[in-house]
Order: structure tokens, then sequence, then C-alpha cells
């Protein structure tokens, strides 16, 4: 996409700026491909208004394996408050869903106290130190499903020559002020773009 918002064809090498979002019931996910630490990755998606993911399902998991493309990320879950009970970024615990690797959760070396998701969508405890990509979750409210009220308009006195135009049957499910501060409403979803470039297969 140029930057007038048109489409232009370009080499799959080129290095653009990329977006990755993907929509769950009334959550938002999104993948930041810029390597941070777990904590500096917690400030980012809170400095956007939502907080590191939860993964509470399988589907949730598998969603999110699709939108790293197979990297391993942070995600909200840790033990730092006490060793050995994970809670996801919200406060909530981890006890209804779990999907840990084999041998994990580990804590090698008495130093691991984070989780990230990996390429196979299992979980592993990591340091918190570690810099690597992340996963931010939004809740989006659903728009008003009342129309807007229109006054009436006079009959027209004349037969029209053409079909009248089709009204729009999709009307838009999130509001700018549903979306976080620095995303934009494109129908039902809440759209950023990520100003780090990649390539097309990135």
């Amino acid at each position: 996409m140029t930057s007038s918002g048109g489409w232009n064809d370009n080499s799959c090498s080129n290095t653009q700026a990329s977006l990755c979002e993907i929509p769950i019931a009334d959550l938002r996910f999104r993948y930041y491909t810029g390597a941070l630490s777990r904590d500096d990755a917690e400030s980012a998606c809170e400095a956007a208004g939502g907080m590191l993911a939860s993964i509470t399902s399988a589907e949730i998991d598998e969603e999110i394996v699709e939108l790293t493309g197979g990297d391993s990320a942070w995600i909200g879950l840790n033990d730092e408050s006490t060793e050995g009970t994970y809670v996801w970024a919200d406060g909530t615990s981890s006890a209804d869903y779990t999907n840990w690797n084999t041998g994990e959760p580990n804590d090698w070396g008495d130093s691991e106290d984070c989780v990230e998701i990996t390429s196979s969508g299992g979980w592993n405890d990591q340091s918190c130190s570690t810099t690597q990509g992340y996963v931010c979750q939004w809740t989006v409210t659903a728009a008003p499903t009342k129309a807007p009220t229109m006054a009436p308009t006079k009959a027209p006195t004349k037969a029209p020559t053409a079909p009248p135009a089709k009204a729009a049957t999709n009307a838009p499910t999130a509001s700018s002020s549903s979306c976080p501060s620095d995303f934009s409403a494109e129908g039902d979803l809440c759209l950023k773009a990520v100003a780090k470039k990649l390539t097309w297969s990135d």
C-alpha cells in the first residue's frame, strides 16, 4: 500500500512496514516483531492501550501461532510474584488452559519467570531479559447496533431513470472510540501500521 492509500505491486524482497493483526470474538491480537525484553514488551502493550496476550483456549493459541508466523514471542504469562504459580498480565490464573512444551516450565538456572509462545504453539518459561517479539491484545467493544435516525426525505416527483444505488449491508462493528488511540477503525478491525520494514515473506 502506498502513502496515498493506493496499491502498488513491488518486489517481494523489498522491505516495507507491515501489519499483523487477528480478531477472535471481542479480542484483537497484534504481533510486534521488534525485539524487547518481557518488561519492555509489557510496557509497550500498555502504552498502546492493551496488555500482553492471555492465551485462554486452544483456538487462541493456534491463531497466535499463525499470527507470529512460527516465531517465538512474549505472552502475558509469568510467575514473578510466586515461583511456580503462573498468572496472566491481567492477574487471572492460567488454570483453565495451558499448553506447556514437554519438560516445561523448568525454571532453568532459577532465572526463568516469563513465558514465550514457541513455533509449535507450546509455551516455554524464559528469562524475562531475553529480547524478542511480543503479542498484545485489546478488548474491542462492538459499535451500537441501533441505526442512526435520519430525517424523512421528500418523495421524488419524477420516476428515476436508473435503478437506485444498493445500500451498504456491512455496517462497521468497530468505531474509532473502541480502538486504542494510535489505531484506526476499519470495518470490524482496529488497525495500526508497524514502522519496522520487512520483506513480503516476513
